[in-house]
């Protein structure tokens, strides 16, 4: 099984991604997220956290981890535009091709 996880954090244009696999693997993501959080408060730069999300991407992916800044639970999406790109919980460009359709 192969699971990519993607957390987006509009707030600071900040990307962590993590391969979720297992249980440990769920850890080490939500102890990084915790890690940034405490760089952001260690810097008193305030996160947005109703901006920050989270997306799954693969197949089988275990929609039961929860990811957490600030003993608040992000928000799961299936759509996360960065940078002008939009990426979908199906890999699909078809959201893209609309976007992009939509500024010609």
């Amino acid at each position: 099984m192969y699971v990519s996880s993607l957390l987006t954090s509009i707030c600071l244009q900040t990307t962590q991604t993590k391969h979720v696999i297992t249980y440990d693997d769920h850890q080490v993501l939500q102890k990084g997220l915790n890690t940034f959080q405490q760089w952001s408060d260690r810097w008193l730069s305030r996160l947005n956290i109703n901006k920050c999300k989270i997306a799954f991407y693969g197949r089988d992916v275990n929609y039961e981890y929860k990811y957490y800044l600030s003993s608040t639970a992000l928000e799961s999406v299936d759509v996360i535009k960065g940078l002008g790109v939009v990426f979908d919980s199906e890999l699909s460009f078809d959201k893209q091709s609309i976007l992009h359709a939509e500024f010609d």
